[in-house]
């Protein structure tokens, strides 16, 4: 990143591997190996007009464009990115260096995540129990284990399989308060203080499912609470390890 543009048309031409044919007449007739050429794969990389690259692919590949002509069009590519870079790097302090490297608080997650989740009445839009076309819907949350584990995409695959519409989902992390107002009908039993420090662990993913008898059906393919006494082939059961 720091060559001239002499240093680049140098190297590139002096060591860029070819894929042409070994004389003329055999390039001609056969045309260029695209897959061990070095210009022409750097090109994929750096040239950013898939029409124009498709173009050189055709020419070149055919036998029609020599490797002359496609080391200069990489040279050119390669001239004009380095030199941009440079420009870029040549405006950046002594200051500015600092400032990115100086040790600082960073949050785990982004800003817009960190939001209190409020009650479903406190929101002009929360999705409706019962859709506009009559479907049920009900609501669903991974706990921060599922989302560490990174098994987001894998249940919500379970549940369009089933052919249930996600209409609505958010990625959080409640204070502790909610967690306990979500589960105080479990107020006073020995799991209850466990739990709900738990749930503080980390973003939680909550979703609300549309679908017809999605309630009845999504508590089958949850599984019991229990992942110990949770069906194989639930969810709880396949992949839970803790209540």
């Amino acid at each position: 990143m720091t060559d001239t543009a002499k240093q680049i048309k140098d190297k590139i031409n002096k060591y860029a591997f070819s894929g042409c044919g070994a004389t003329l007449e055999e390039h001609k007739e056969k045309g260029a190996d695209l897959a061990v050429d070095v210009p022409y794969q750097w090109l994929t990389f750096f040239l950013e007009d898939d029409k124009k690259l498709k173009e050189i692919g055709d020419e070149y590949g055919s036998g029609r464009m020599m490797t002359g002509t496609i080391k200069q069009e990489l040279i050119q590519v390669l001239q004009k990115f380095v030199k941009e870079f440079q420009e870029r790097r040549a405006k950046v302090t002594d200051a500015d260096v600092n400032k990115f490297m100086e040790i600082r608080k960073i949050n785990a997650m982004p800003d817009r995540f960190l939001t209190e989740a409020k009650p479903a009445e406190e929101k002009k839009e929360a999705p409706k129990a019962v859709a506009p076309s009559g479907k049920q819907r009900t609501f669903l949350m991974i706990k921060p284990d599922g989302v560490q584990r990174g098994l987001i995409g894998h249940i919500i695959s379970r549940f369009e399989k089933r052919g249930f519409k996600l209409v609505a989902m958010n990625t959080c992390q409640p204070p502790k308060a909610h967690f306990e107002k979500h589960y105080e009908e479990h107020k006073g039993k020995p799991f209850f203080e466990p739990l709900t420090n738990r749930m503080c662990g980390g973003p939680v993913v909550a979703m609300v499912w549309e679908g017809d008898n999605v309630i009845k059906t999504s508590r089958k393919m949850l599984g019991a609470t229990d992942p110990q006494e949770a069906a194989p082939g639930t969810i709880r059961g396949d992949l839970a390890v803790q209540k």
